[in-house]
């Protein structure tokens, strides 16, 4: 058999196996959509989650983006509020800028809807605690 035969048979594997396997793992998230398993934090401790979490407290900006990002904005109950971040719209040593913090989140915790658990560096257990959290993300 010549060299280009075996190249496209085996292109056409490959394609097929990564075909299969982009199918086999789609389908996989659906049945796990209520059960996201384990999680490991940045010190290697292993959290199971048997569920969504349904009341989620971020003490960072960038995590409260992560969890919006991640479809869970209904979900936070608690946020930590450093209004300076928020208020970023021009460049800072030539390199613009730009963050995609919902907007909405200012409202909500100016509105009662989201508790404010103090800024990113002077947040309290106490205030965490006061939400009932399910879930503490932070950084």
């Amino acid at each position: 058999m010549e060299s280009k035969h075996i190249a496209i048979i085996v292109v056409v594997i490959v394609a097929i196996v990564a075909i299969a396997g982009a199918f086999v793992l789609t389908q996989q998230g659906d049945q796990h959509k209520d059960a996201p398993g384990e999680i490991k934090d940045a010190c290697g401790n292993v959290i199971k989650l048997d569920k969504v979490p349904e009341r989620i407290v971020s003490t960072t900006v960038t995590a409260t983006e992560n969890i919006c990002d991640l479809g869970l904005r209904g979900n936070l109950v608690g946020v930590s509020m450093d209004s300076h971040v928020y208020e970023v719209t021009s460049t800072v040593t030539g390199v613009p800028l730009t963050f995609d913090y919902p907007a909405t989140i200012v409202d909500d915790v100016n509105n009662g809807k989201i508790a404010s658990v103090g800024k990113s560096t002077s947040w309290t257990a106490e205030s965490v605690s006061k939400t009932n959290p399910d879930l503490v993300v932070m950084e």
